[in-house]
C-alpha cells in the first residue's frame, strides 16, 4: 500500500449530473464526437416540429446511454445473493440492522440479514461492486486503494453507506494486519459508520469489527461495550459469535465470573457452527482455572484434544493455549511452554493464538532463563504481530 495515501472524509461525495431534454438538447460535459470533446456544454435549437423533436430526443438519449461512463448504474434493481446460492432482485423499500424488505415482482418480500451472502445496489458504480469483490476474497489493500482513490458521484443514501461501510471494513482488516492504516484510523472510521448510520444493513458487523480492533489492541472494557451491542442479534449463529467473543473479552479483562457465562450461552446455542461451541469451551475451560477449577480445566481441555480432529486450527490452538494458560497458574512453567509450543510450531495460522503463545513462551523463556529463545519470540512478535495488544505487553 502507497504509505502516503490518506484516508478520504464522507465530504468527498458529490451529486450525479442530470440531463434535460426539452427546447435544448444537452449533453453532459465529459462526452465528445470522434477526437472533438463537446465542451462544458453542448446546446442547439430542434427544429419546430413535434415529430421531429422526439425523433432526435430519442436518439439523443440512446447516444448518451451507449457513451455514459463506466460508472454509471448498472441494473435498475437491487441483487441480493442469498446462502443458499438464490438471487432475488427488486427495489430496496426498506432496510434495518435485520432486515431488508424488497419490493419484487411477486410482491413485496422481508430477507434477513443473516440469509444474505452479498448484495449488490441498484445505483451501486462498478468501481465499487469491483472493490466489495476484493473484499470477499480477502484483498483488502486492493479494496482499500480502490475505494479511496474513486470519487463517487451518487446522491443515493444506501450507496452512500457502503461507500463508507467498505472503507472502514477493509481498513480494519490492514490495522490488524499491521499494515500502514493504523487502529486509530479503522475505529474512527468504523466508529463514523456506527453512529450516523445506526439503521444499515451493515450495523451489526460494523460493531463487530469495531470491538475486534479494540480487543486486538488491548482496549478491553470497551470490546465488552460494543460486543454487549450484539446481544438482541436474531441470527443464532451471529449471536453465538458475539457471545463467544464477549466471553473473551470480559476473560482478558479478568471478570471470570462474566466470561463463564457469556461462554456457557455460546456452547450451548443451538447453531450449526460446532466449532464455535468448542472454542467456547475452550476459553471456559481457562476462565474456571482462574477461579481455583484448575484440574477440572485442564480435563476438559486433554478431552477435546483427545477427541477432536486436529486439522482444526483455530480450535487447537485455543485449546493449546487455554492448556498453557492453565499450567501456569498450577506454576508448571515446563508443561506450560510445551503447551505454548504447540500452537507457535502447529497451528501458528491462526493469528490471535500465534501472537498470544509468542507472549507466553516470550514469558516462560525469561523465567526459565532461556536468553535464545527469549530473544526468538520477542523478535517474532514485535515483527509480525505489532499492533496486538501482546506486542505492547512487552
Amino acid at each position: 500500500m502507497n504509505a502516503s495515501h490518506k484516508i478520504p472524509k464522507p465530504q468527498h461525495l458529490v451529486m450525479n449530473r442530470t440531463c434535460l431534454l426539452g427546447p435544448l438538447t444537452c449533453f453532459p460535459s465529459n462526452l465528445s464526437l470522434g477526437n472533438r470533446p463537446l465542451g462544458n456544454r453542448l446546446c442547439f435549437p430542434l427544429p419546430s416540429s413535434s415529430l421531429y423533436r422526439r425523433g432526435v430526443a430519442v436518439a439523443l438519449m440512446l447516444l448518451w446511454f451507449v457513451l455514459s461512463p463506466a460508472t454509471s448504474h448498472a441494473q435498475t434493481d437491487s441483487s441480493l445473493v442469498l446462502n443458499s446460492g438464490t438471487t432475488v432482485r427488486g427495489n430496496i423499500i426498506s432496510a434495518s440492522p435485520e432486515s431488508i424488505t424488497l419490493a419484487t415482482n411477486r410482491g413485496e418480500r422481508e430477507i434477513g440479514v443473516g440469509e444474505i451472502r452479498q448484495i449488490r445496489l441498484a445505483n451501486e458504480p462498478n468501481w465499487l461492486n469491483g472493490a466489495k469483490t476484493r473484499y470477499r476474497e480477502n484483498r483488502y489493500d486492493v479494496c482499500y486503494e480502490q475505494i479511496v482513490s474513486e470519487k463517487l458521484e451518487s446522491d443515493d443514501p444506501l450507496v452512500i453507506q457502503e461507500v463508507k461501510y467498505y472503507l472502514a471494513m477493509s481498513a480494519a482488516q490492514l490495522a490488524a494486519s499491521g499494515a500502514d492504516v493504523t487502529t486509530q484510523q479503522a475505529g474512527n472510521l468504523l466508529l463514523e459508520f456506527i453512529n450516523n448510520h445506526p439503521d444499515s444493513f451493515n450495523l451489526f458487523p460494523a460493531i463487530e469489527t469495531f470491538a475486534d480492533l479494540a480487543l486486538e489492541s488491548g482496549a478491553f472494557a470497551k470490546s465488552v461495550e460494543f460486543y454487549s451491542k450484539l446481544q438482541g442479534v436474531q441470527s443464532p449463529e451471529f449471536k453465538q459469535r458475539a457471545q463467544l467473543k464477549l466471553g473473551k473479552a470480559k476473560l482478558y479483562d479478568s471478570d471470570y465470573a462474566g466470561a463463564k457465562e457469556a461462554l456457557l450461552s455460546a456452547e450451548t446455542l443451538e447453531t450449526s457452527d460446532r466449532t464455535a461451541q468448542l472454542i467456547a469451551r475452550c476459553l471456559y475451560a481457562q476462565a474456571i482455572s482462574h477461579t481455583g477449577e484448575t484440574e477440572k480445566a485442564i480435563t476438559i481441555l486433554h478431552e477435546l484434544i483427545k477427541n477432536e480432529n486436529s486439522s482444526q486450527t483455530e480450535l487447537f490452538a485455543q485449546a493449546y493455549n487455554a492448556l498453557g494458560v492453565c499450567h501456569l497458574n498450577n506454576q508448571d512453567l515446563k508443561a506450560a511452554r510445551t503447551a505454548f509450543m504447540h500452537t507457535q510450531l502447529l497451528f501458528f495460522t491462526d493469528r490471535q493464538s500465534h501472537a498470544e503463545a509468542l507472549y507466553h513462551l516470550h514469558q516462560i523463556s525469561n523465567m526459565l532463563q532461556d536468553s535464545e529463545r527469549s530473544a526468538q519470540t520477542r523478535q517474532t512478535l514485535k515483527s509480525r504481530y505489532r499492533n496486538t495488544h501482546w506486542a505492547n505487553k512487552l
